[in-house]
């Protein structure tokens, strides 16, 4: 339409066309620009609109996100699985446990010491673990001494004889690093946390989760 105005302009110029066509044109032009103008009012409100649902929507879209993160299942530190208490597919209530997981790379051997034995004990200290290895054999393996119990108790039935039982000692607990997994949650060991005791008296323990 522009062009067709330029171009009766310039044949307006050569007196080939009349004033009359000219303004038909502009007039023409002026109904076409009020409808532009009309138009672009029109998109910006249906813009402000959709703007408007814009944010309810994200929102909505952040709770979906949230509730699918949460249908994952994400373990806090690295393990072995040791016990499976669901099956896949299986429903299952809100916080209802799914599997027991423990971390092997590094065990705890619960053990107990007498009052006097107590004496030669403390944290951050460096024990030998001992581990049957056929009859009469033992492998050895080391710890460090992380927790000592501030009271004492009476010896636990595992202990074999009753005159032991009877005696109160101190509980005490100790990180064993276990590269190979050799050592197995339940296993019995010895420690011996003083070399000068013989090995027929270091105290019988066992390895925990």
């Amino acid at each position: 339409m522009i062009r067709e105005r330029d171009r009766v302009n310039r044949l307006l110029e050569k007196k080939a066309a009349t004033p009359k066509q000219l303004d038909d044109i502009n007039g023409e032009l002026e109904v076409m620009d009020k409808r532009m103008e009309a138009i672009r009012a029109q998109t910006k409100i249906t813009n402000r609109s959709i703007l408007a649902e814009k944010e309810p929507l994200i929102a909505q879209i952040a709770i979906l996100d949230n509730q699918i993160k949460k249908s994952y299942i994400y373990n806090h530190v690295g393990g072995t699985v040791l016990t499976k208490l669901t099956e896949p597919n299986e429903f299952v209530g809100m916080g209802f446990p799914l599997y027991r997981i423990g971390e092997l790379d590094t065990m705890i051997l619960r053990f107990y010491a007498s009052s006097q034995q107590l004496q030669q004990v403390k944290l951050g200290q460096k024990i030998e673990v001992l581990i049957d290895h056929g009859i009469e054999n033992y492998s050895t393996m080391y710890g460090i001494i992380s927790w000592i119990s501030e009271q004492s108790e009476f010896t636990p039935k595992t202990i074999q004889t009753k005159e032991d039982r009877v005696n109160l000692v101190y509980a005490a607990k100790a990180n064993a690093a276990n590269p190979d997994v050799f050592l197995k949650i339940g296993m019995p060991a010895e420690v011996n946390f003083n070399q000068s005791i013989s090995k027929t008296e270091a105290q019988k323990t066992k390895t925990e989760e």
